[in-house]
């Protein structure tokens, strides 16, 4: 298992990301913010993995990108009309024309969960390690922003200088 230092746990605090263990396997926990400095991350290095590790986290926290490296995090619920009712997909995504790094999630829903697992298949740009939990947590304000279709983005500023986890809490 990985120990951090503190200094290293502060830093994944303000970017939104926790690390856990769970009973048997490691547990992390991105927060909508976490997932742009991951994104941006990803995109920036050009990684030729995107799975999501603690390795991959210890990176994202020691990264102090430029503000010309950083690209608008979106986040997005489409709705599809079906008969009587509506469903969301979540898209995740930076800005590029055509959008960058496209992430969406192939889980159908009648409105935005505040948590979302990552899988392990390679179907996004992101996946989980095989044997970890990774999950997405979404906050009641941005639920709330994302069920009324509301597009939510951060730019570096806002990633930057944001209390990530206080709204999480």
């Amino acid at each position: 298992m990985t120990n951090f230092s503190h200094k290293t746990h502060e830093r994944f605090s303000q970017r939104g990301i926790i690390i856990g263990n769970g009973q048997h396997e490691p547990h992390i926990t991105l927060t909508l913010i976490g997932m742009a400095w991951v994104f941006n991350y990803l995109h920036k290095t050009q990684a030729t993995s995107r799975t999501i590790t603690k390795k991959l986290l210890q990176e994202v926290a020691n990264y102090e990108p430029a503000n010309d490296d950083w690209r608008k995090f979106m986040v997005v619920a489409s709705v599809f009309p079906a008969y009587e009712k509506q469903y969301l997909q979540l898209c995740f995504y930076l800005e590029g024309s055509p959008p960058k790094a496209f992430h969406e999630f192939t889980e159908w829903f009648s409105s935005v969960p505040p948590m979302i697992e990552i899988l392990s298949q390679k179907r996004g740009f992101v996946q989980a390690k095989e044997g970890n939990t990774v999950m997405v947590k979404i906050s009641p304000s941005e639920t709330e922003k994302l069920n009324r279709h509301k597009v939510i983005s951060f730019t570096l500023s806002e990633a930057s200088h944001t209390s990530s986890l206080s709204d999480h809490a």
